[in-house]
């Protein structure tokens, strides 16, 4: 796997997390403006089609994903069920 199509299963995850309840995805993202300002900002600024590419462009997602040493060649294979929720997601990013 490289970095491009890690980042584009990752939006596509994103994306159909976010619209299967935009709402949600708003509100879970602007709940804490304290905690996540970055994603606060994106959930105020930006429209819920958007989310998946703001989430990926932030410089925090950026950071992480250039520490991946993406020549390692690990595969990582999950099932549907085993996928992280949208809560979980963003919880697990740092913005």
């Amino acid at each position: 796997m490289n970095k491009n199509l890690y980042e584009m299963i990752f939006w596509d995850r994103l994306k159909e997390l976010i619209d299967k309840d935009p709402k949600r995805a708003k509100r879970l993202m602007t709940d804490c403006p304290e905690c996540c300002p970055g994603l606060y900002e994106i959930g105020i600024l930006g429209n819920p089609k958007d989310y998946p590419s703001m989430i990926l462009a932030t410089d925090t997602v950026q950071g992480l994903l250039d520490g991946i040493d993406w020549s390692a060649g690990r595969r990582i294979n999950l099932s549907p069920n085993e996928l992280p929720r949208l809560d979980e997601i963003l919880e697990a990013l740092p913005l």
